[in-house]
Order: structure tokens, then sequence, then C-alpha cells
């Protein structure tokens, strides 16, 4: 109750980064999250979808690097 449909699991404010967890076997984005995230990146926003916790680390850490260069 009280959740939007489609938002991502997570949210870091100060890097504009949501994030998406899946399992890492079958997990898939639903139709509401690619929208949602289709218009969160149209915003500015960078979306993540993880899958598992290897993956979300990798991800994220890309994330930063690619962050670092454009300073």
């Amino acid at each position: 109750m009280g959740v939007v449909a489609g938002i991502p699991d997570l949210f870091v404010p100060s890097w504009m980064l949501y994030i998406e967890l899946k399992r890492e076997k079958g997990g898939i984005v639903s139709e509401a999250q690619k929208k949602i995230m289709s218009y969160l990146s149209r915003h500015g926003y960078t979306c993540l979808v993880c899958h598992g916790a290897t993956d979300a680390s990798i991800k994220v850490l890309k994330f930063l690097e690619n962050k670092e260069r454009k300073i």
C-alpha cells in the first residue's frame, strides 16, 4: 500500500541514480518499470537494472567511474 507501481527499488538523490534490483536469474523488468525508467532517464536520472548483488556492485562502480570522468 502506498507504493507507486514501477518505481525502482533504490534511489540515491545526490547521484541522481535509481537502481532496480532483480534476481540473478529470471528477474524481468515490467512494462510499468520500463515506462517509469524511461521517464526518469528523459529527466536526467540514471536508471540501472541489476541482476543480483555482484551485478549491482559492478554497475554502480562503473557508474561512479563515468561520473568522475565527467567532472
